[in-house]
């Protein structure tokens, strides 16, 4: 086991650990149910935005990233309609099919999964994209930034589509009266609230790319972004830990077994065509964007996926059922396989 991949196999028991520290907590009695919305708004708001300007301040400056703009609204809206619909045809409530919906409309694919596993495994220069020297000394820790720019491009879109598109999704099978306020003013508080502040950190960083502002040296050593990447998996995981509960209803396999289906059957074979029909035209995606969406493709369901069950009082328990033992799936079989390839 090389380096990268211990790192990251760290990362991952600490992730766990978070999520069962924030559970152990509430059961003993140490913290409130209730702290996990304050400690979700402070690491959406505060702790992801800077990674996202930290980051993408390094985004590749390439045609083929305006796949990336295409392909984040269908791969949003297609699983999660899908699955929705298929979810009631099955005879689930309106409800409980837009959570499964939902969940399978979102991926773990940002800075507490996915964008740091582009990080470690394809830190390889083979993959370097234009403007980076592939014999340069550095080639593959640039090359592995560039990879964690491109998913954390791509994450930054999948919340700004997730609010556009699923929201209004969740308020037509949700409960009556969910979200308490009329869609189109609460989509737009939404877009302009401190939650979506991560976006428009993410526009800034863009932004610096495109007019090419130096890159300050203390960013560019790794330890500050690293700090903050975990910081922000022990908000996130925490949080969700502090809202886990175990029950018949969390367990019934029905659920998890479509959800799985949909993150780890129909998203990969939707990239993969996504990724095949960039070939069809003159600005065909990189190898490393490629395999950026071949690794994001097989991420769990995301956090948002409870975030937006408490906004629209879907069952927040079984949102947070849904992203364990998904997670927990990923971890037993998707990720021995993206190592395999990858890091082996």
């Amino acid at each position: 086991m090389d380096a990268r991949t211990a790192d990251f196999m760290l990362f991952a028991v600490f992730g766990v650990l978070c999520v069962f520290g924030g559970y152990w907590a509430r059961e003993r009695g140490w913290a409130r149910e209730e702290l996990s919305r304050s400690l979700h708004f402070i690491t959406i708001s505060v702790i992801w935005s800077l990674i996202a300007l930290i980051a993408i301040w390094r985004l590749p400056l390439h045609p083929s990233g305006i796949w990336i703009l295409a392909f984040e609204p269908i791969l949003v809206l297609l699983p999660a309609l899908v699955i929705t619909l298929f979810c009631r045809w099955l005879g689930f409530s309106p409800d409980k099919s837009v959570l499964i919906g939902i969940a399978a409309g979102l991926s773990n694919r940002g800075f507490t999964l996915g964008a740091y596993l582009c990080y470690v495994i394809l830190a390889n220069p083979d993959f370097a994209p234009e403007g980076i020297d592939a014999s340069a000394p550095d080639a593959a820790e640039l090359t592995a930034e560039a990879a964690f720019a491109y998913a954390t491009s791509g994450v930054n879109l999948m919340a700004a589509c997730g609010i556009v598109f699923l929201f209004p999704l969740a308020r037509r099978f949700g409960p009556e009266g969910s979200a308490d306020e009329k869609l189109g003013p609460l989509i737009f508080k939404s877009l302009v609230s401190l939650r979506a502040a991560m976006f428009y950190f993410a526009m800034l960083g863009a932004a610096l790319a495109i007019l090419q502002v130096p890159y300050p040296a203390f960013l560019a050593e790794g330890t500050i972004l690293k700090i903050l990447i975990y910081a922000g998996t022990f908000g996130a995981y925490a949080g969700i830990g502090l809202r886990l509960h175990f029950n018949r209803n969390v367990l019934q396999p029905g659920p998890h077994v479509i959800l799985a289906a949909a993150q780890f059957v129909l998203v990969p074979l939707l990239t993969l065509a996504l990724l095949a029909t960039t070939h069809l035209t003159n600005n065909p995606s990189t190898p490393l964007l490629s395999r950026v969406y071949m690794v994001e493709a097989l991420m769990p369901t995301a956090i948002q996926t409870v975030m937006i069950a408490n906004l629209f009082h879907l069952d927040s328990r079984l949102a947070s059922g849904l992203l364990v033992v998904n997670t927990s799936l990923f971890l037993l079989v998707c990720l021995p396989i993206l190592l395999l390839i990858f890091a082996g």
